[in-house]
């Protein structure tokens, strides 16, 4: 494996939870799902990340909130490598509408605005505006990240068309054989 440890970030409902099934389905790659311990807050992350050891030695860890703090995790663990879901705007926002629980962050006290894609919650937006400023954010952090840090950009729309060629992208940046994909239950 390239990386003793990857890091799974993106934006809620752009296929995350389906990556990491993915890799976890490489019988040498631990997943944690969203470790409460350490990311409730960025800042908590931060503190949290001299504790990774201890509970995290080695495998692949999800959480969005790693987004904003990827470049700390690489320069704290520089065998890291960081893979970003991508998938259609509209498609994500329909998801985080039908969730439901995904919309809970936009009220949530002490969320990084970065986190939300703005400073000043807008007053004439729309649920979907908003949903669309945080999409729209956490693109450009991936854009402004590509070329610091090693990462890979999952395509959540390619892997629905072309699950073998997405597969073989991530196999070859993780250097690892055999990830296998839970039974496609996804529309748009």
């Amino acid at each position: 494996m390239r990386f003793n440890r990857i890091f799974i970030i993106g934006t809620g409902r752009s296929g995350t939870h389906l990556l990491a099934e993915i890799i976890d389905s490489h019988p040498d790659i631990p997943v944690v799902y969203e470790d409460k311990n350490f990311y409730i807050s960025q800042d908590i992350a931060i503190k949290g990340i001299d504790r990774w050891d201890e509970y995290h030695p080695t495998g692949c860890e999800k959480s969005h909130q790693n987004l904003w703090i990827a470049e700390e995790l690489h320069r704290r663990f520089p065998d890291s490598g960081f893979i970003y879901t991508k998938r259609n705007t509209e498609d994500i926002v329909k998801s985080m509408i039908a969730h439901g629980g995904i919309l809970g962050w936009f009220d949530m006290e002490g969320v990084n605005p970065k986190f939300l894609g703005y400073d000043v919650k807008p007053t004439d937006a729309t649920i979907e505006d908003l949903c669309r400023l945080r999409i729209d954010a956490h693109n450009k952090e991936y854009e402004r990240l590509k070329d610091i840090i090693p990462i890979h950009l999952f395509n959540f729309d390619n892997l629905m068309a072309n699950k073998d060629e997405e597969i073989s992208k991530l196999e070859k940046f993780l250097d690892v054989n055999g990830l296998t994909t839970p039974k496609l239950k996804y529309a748009k």
